[in-house]
């Protein structure tokens, strides 16, 4: 068990935010925990209570990041 942070941590070791766009979705959108989330190279936070439109706007950044990383 693991909590996001640590999960970050993980990527950043291994350096797979080069390869895998990340995106966060939180409940716990205290400031210290996005400004520490934005430490990283994520591609954006998706905090609770979200809807439709915040949804599709991270995909839509996530599928270019991704497509760019490719070189699409």
């Amino acid at each position: 068990n693991v909590d996001g942070f640590e999960v970050l941590d993980y990527f950043k070791n291994a350096n797979l935010f080069a390869r895998i766009p990340v995106a966060i979705i939180t409940g716990e959108g205290t400031d210290e925990n996005i400004k520490r989330a934005y430490t990283y190279p994520i591609v954006d936070m998706l905090q609770k209570p979200f809807n439709e439109i915040n949804v599709k706007n991270i995909v839509d950044k996530l599928i270019m990041i991704h497509n760019m990383n490719k070189g699409e």
